[in-house]
């Protein structure tokens, strides 16, 4: 049988030693890469083959990620290997660095204005839905 400490020496224990989060392990089918080889990251604004310029919105598979118009009008998947990225969501050039990827993952997770995807997110906001369609 194993017996559980009791609360008070967990908080005594925490209050002592300083814990650190540990990175979440890496997922490559998370990040897909554009024509180039490089990194597609939401937030980035990417060259279409064809013509035109558009924000990536978020990876849907390896091989396709929705975008929108600059404008933020129009948003349509696309295949992976049909667009290029120009700038990072930082605005900093792309990058093929799995390092400079995570960075930016663990800054975007830490900031407090950003929700976890589950409490309360498009669960009736009304600014979490842009066109709400009557009934």
């Amino acid at each position: 049988m194993v017996r559980r400490m009791p609360n008070r020496i967990v908080n005594a224990l925490a209050a002592v030693f300083e814990t650190k989060r540990t990175r979440r392990p890496w997922r490559e089918e998370l990040h897909p890469r554009d024509s180039k080889g490089r990194f597609i990251e939401a937030g980035g604004v990417a060259r279409i083959w064809g013509g035109g310029f558009a924000r990536v919105v978020r990876a849907l598979s390896q091989t396709k990620v929705q975008v929108s118009d600059l404008d933020g009008g129009n948003q349509r998947p696309i295949q992976t290997s049909r667009l290029t990225m120009v700038t990072r969501p930082d605005g900093s050039a792309p990058t093929k660095s799995k390092d400079k990827v995570q960075a930016e993952e663990e800054r975007r997770d830490a900031d407090p204005r950003r929700g976890n995807g589950v409490d309360a997110d498009d669960n009736g906001d009304p600014d979490s839905r842009r066109s709400a369609r009557p009934g």
